[in-house]
């Protein structure tokens, strides 16, 4: 296709110019949604492995890394590149989520290899793992060997008995706050119990898995039999923008280089170019891009959750006569609920998750290839509803090349939500319309959901029949009950979202200094001082990291961090620190 020709020479010159690469050390481009980015990012990688670097492919999840690395293993064979589908540093490209590269970085600066990743480029298949949709900044923590007793101060608050007398007074006190706060997190929806794997796996608000370790998790853990809880220590602070900046060059491919604010985030946080990419049908003569259209040419907003998916289940099951629909959820908690009410109701459908009930992996390939195939039913073909989370909202391929679901609008996407910003949204709408062929979505919501809830004055003027304030200055829009709105409330829902993730990434600003701070004196210290024999703390300066670590994880001046470089012996002075340092300007 013209556009993979065109991002690939386009970003292969950007890097085989090397008087490009010493002025912006990251680039990204913006290429629509079923463009055919993997295929792009296959051929820059054979392309800068040919020029001697490493490549890493950064995927958003393990669904979509599979998928890739599937489907491109035999090529780069062909070109005489070794692949790995996790991080190898004999590999000459590596597939790898996030996690990968966190684990793979800590124990490359446990080796002494700093940077970790050295003539190495990073692709970025999308940039929301860049932007970082959460906190920047990971702490890593392990068993702290100067703590003892809180197993079994857990085991007599467990008991209902009071404090043991060998347990010392501040074990005890710590052991009741986590308890308190094991007791407040609800099974299900802060947290599963995975029996098989015997541990407790943390939710975030989509019901995501997160790796992330608690405190209360830990409690639970030994609440269910586990294993016996204890206290951690943070012995490793990681940074998202410090690890990505140590690579030789950053170049990103996505569906939405998100919103202004986002976009000024990745140009400076990365000293970042940008390209956009036509799409291609737009490189063709006599030839356009077909945009999915709103079903309906109206959006529906309910007061409460079980009024929309009565109403997301009643147009899904109408139209599943003759399209495919994909239903995507806020939350993996009300997907299993959609699908187990469409179950009922004796409808074909199937469910797209991360994770299934036992919280491992799910045949994605396999439920993406049923999603659009049709279901014969009396002599007559129907198709299947497929419900699905944000797992199934980005990144799958739901193809499909029927004229006759074509002349009737081409599959449907649902969305049931308003995600954190509008890159996800372009993402879920992504999911049809692909190639040449047509495409519809539908967007159902709830009042109680965010950015709805008491935000009312800012969507309730695009009621289908209510009257516009602007040109009657004293209508009151407040008074519209209706539950049908014009498409431009989404304009409005989506600039809320991109509000929140405006302040959001200020807010972040000072997290990331203080994180990029640490983690550049963890890779210093670790590579001068190594990580001792497993046992942690071990020995003095190991302690001193700890304690700093602990005392200094909300906010660091650079004059304290030189000061405790100093003093664990990682310079000869302060001067020193400063002069080397990365973060030298802030």
């Amino acid at each position: 296709r013209n556009v993979q020709s065109i991002t690939f020479l386009v970003l292969a010159r950007w890097l085989s110019d090397q008087s490009a690469c010493n002025k912006v050390s990251s680039i990204f481009a913006q290429v629509g949604t079923g463009e055919g980015k993997s295929l792009a990012i296959a051929m820059l990688a054979v392309y800068a492995v040919k020029a001697g670097k490493k490549v890493h492919v950064l995927e958003n999840n393990k669904g979509l890394l599979d998928r890739d690395y599937d489907t491109f293993e035999s090529f780069y064979k062909s070109m005489g590149c070794s692949t790995s589908r996790d991080y190898d540093s004999e590999a000459d490209i590596c597939y790898v989520l996030r996690s990968h590269l966190e684990h793979a970085y800590r124990d490359r600066i446990f080796q002494g290899y700093v940077p970790a990743f050295p003539d190495t480029v990073i692709i970025v298949d999308e940039v929301d793992e860049l932007i970082v949709d959460g906190s920047p900044n990971s702490t890593y923590v392990k068993a702290d060997s100067d703590s003892s007793g809180f197993s079994k101060a857990i085991t007599a608050i467990l008991n209902g008995q009071t404090k043991p007398a060998e347990i010392e007074d501040n074990i005890w006190s710590r052991a009741k706050k986590s308890h308190n706060e094991a007791s407040s997190k609800l099974k299900n929806k802060d947290y599963k119990v995975d029996d098989v794997g015997r541990k407790i796996i943390v939710l975030d608000k989509q019901g995501r898995h997160l790796s992330y370790t608690y405190e209360w998790q830990r409690v639970l853990a030994q609440q269910h039999g586990f294993r016996d809880a204890t206290i951690m220590t943070t012995f490793f602070w990681q940074n998202m923008t410090h690890m990505f900046c140590q690579y030789t060059s950053i170049v990103g491919l996505s569906g939405s280089l998100g919103s202004p604010a986002e976009k000024k985030y990745l140009m400076e946080t990365y000293n970042a170019d940008v390209m956009y990419v036509p799409s291609f049908l737009d490189t063709c003569d006599d030839a356009q891009k077909c945009k999915p259209k709103l079903e309906s040419n109206r959006v529906t907003i309910r007061r409460n959750q079980p009024d929309q998916i009565r109403d997301v289940i009643a147009l899904a099951i109408q139209k599943k006569k003759e399209v495919p629909v994909v239903i995507i959820c806020q939350s993996a908690h009300v997907a299993r609920h959609v699908h187990a009410n469409l179950e009922r109701k004796k409808v074909e459908t199937q469910l797209l998750l991360e994770h299934g009930a036992d919280s491992k992996h799910m045949n994605y390939k396999a439920i993406v290839d049923r999603a659009t195939h049709p279901v014969e039913t009396n002599g007559t073909n129907t198709w299947r509803i497929t419900v699905t989370d944000y797992f199934g909202g980005r990144g799958q391929d739901y193809r499909i090349n029927d004229e006759d679901v074509d002349r009737s609008g081409g599959l449907l996407v649902i969305a049931m939500s308003i995600p954190e910003s509008e890159r996800e949204f372009i993402q879920w709408k992504g999911r049809t319309a692909r190639g040449d062929r047509q495409g519809q979505w539908a967007l159902i919501l709830n009042s109680e959901d965010t950015p709805l809830k008491e935000n009312e004055d800012k969507w309730l003027q695009h009621g289908d029949g209510a009257a516009n304030g602007a040109a009657n200055g004293a209508a009151n829009n407040d008074a519209y009950t209706g539950h049908i709105f014009k498409e431009a409330v989404v304009d409005s829902l989506l600039s809320l979202a991109d509000e929140d993730v405006q302040k959001n990434l200020e807010s972040m600003k000072r997290d990331i200094k203080v994180g990029q701070r640490l983690n550049e004196l963890c890779d210093k210290f670790y590579k001068k001082h190594g990580s001792g024999d497993g046992v942690w703390p071990n020995g003095p300066e190991q302690r001193a990291l700890r304690d700093f670590l602990k005392k200094n994880h909300h906010n660091v001046s650079m004059d304290t961090v030189a000061k405790f470089a100093l003093k664990v012996k990682l310079v000869t002075s302060v001067e020193m620190w400063k002069r080397e340092s990365a973060y030298q300007c802030y």
